[in-house]
Parts: C-alpha cells; structure tokens; sequence
C-alpha cells in the first residue's frame, strides 16, 4: 500500500510546497515620520491659521442604527443597521481651551506627543 507516508516523492513534493509558501522577499518598511527623525523641529510652525483649533472635522462612515437624541438630533446608537451611513461631523479636543493651551497640554517626551486627559481626549 502506497500512500504520502510511504511514498519520499510527495514528502518531498509537500515540503517543497509548504517551504515556497514561506519563502518571500525582504520586508519594506514605510520611512521614519520626521517627527521622530527630528525631534526638535516644530511641526506646527507652519500650519495654517485655519487649522489651529481644538475643533476637527471628520468624515464617517458607519452601519449603525440611527436614532435621535432628546433635542432631535441625529445620533449613532449601539444596535447594527443592514445600511451604511455616511457624513461629516466635527469633535472637539477641548471644550473652553485654545490651541495653544491644547499644545501645552501636549507633553513631549522622546520625541512622542503624549496626549494629558486634560484636553478631553
């Protein structure tokens, strides 16, 4: 009786299969963000007036159940919806703080912004 254990042939076919299968080339890592490169250097220095507020819009895309809040408002509950739904909000970092104050509450430390519970994140 011949079968994959008796037979060298398919072992070694089969081994061959499962070694090619783990076979592959070097890893290519996304470069290093300048942030952490450069430490030192102020990201925020050229953004636009603009931009500089605790307020940040988002787009969303969700399939949760819709539903209204006491006033009305539109509002994504816990339940699952068969349809998705799609739109913009803005969230807000930090009620009654500015941006600076938002990026003094930033703590750097080895080049990483540690966000402080302060700013409402």
């Amino acid at each position: 009786m011949t079968g994959i254990h008796h037979n060298p042939s398919c072992l070694l076919l089969l081994l061959l299969f499962f070694l090619t299968g783990c076979a592959s080339g070097p890893r290519v890592m996304m470069p290093t963000p300048n942030v952490y490169v450069e430490p030192e250097q102020d990201v925020y220095a050229d953004l636009a007036q603009p931009l500089k507020s605790t307020e940040v819009p988002l787009f969303y895309i969700t399939d949760r159940v819709p539903e209204q809040d006491e006033n009305g408002n539109l509002r994504y509950g816990y339940g699952r919806s068969n349809s998705l739904a799609f739109g913009t909000t803005v969230v807000d970092l930090g009620v009654d703080i500015t941006w600076n104050e938002l990026l003094e509450a930033a703590v750097r430390r080895n080049g990483l912004i540690l966000w402080n519970s302060s700013c409402g994140m």
